[in-house]
């Protein structure tokens, strides 16, 4: 998958989703690799991106970010 398609579909800038993959922030499905000191090659496995977009999209409408799993309401 090219890194622009998956960064519009991450709601991302291309840059700002390069410069993740450099730092192994999405292992999950992507990788940057340095081929020289000044150029890098990027490599994003369709399954395995869009396995991480049906997790991500299930999680935000299930609100499971946003779960208290220490049994309280959330109150303070």
């Amino acid at each position: 998958m090219l890194v622009s398609v998956a960064a519009k579909r991450l709601g991302t800038s291309t840059q700002t989703l390069r410069l993740a993959l450099q730092q192994n922030l999405y292992p999950e499905f992507g990788r940057a690799v340095k081929t020289s000191p000044k150029r890098w090659t990027y490599v994003i496995v369709d399954e395995l991106f869009e396995a991480y977009m049906k997790a991500r999209d299930y999680e935000s409408s299930n609100n499971l970010s946003n779960n208290n799993f220490d049994g309280s309401n959330g109150d303070k």
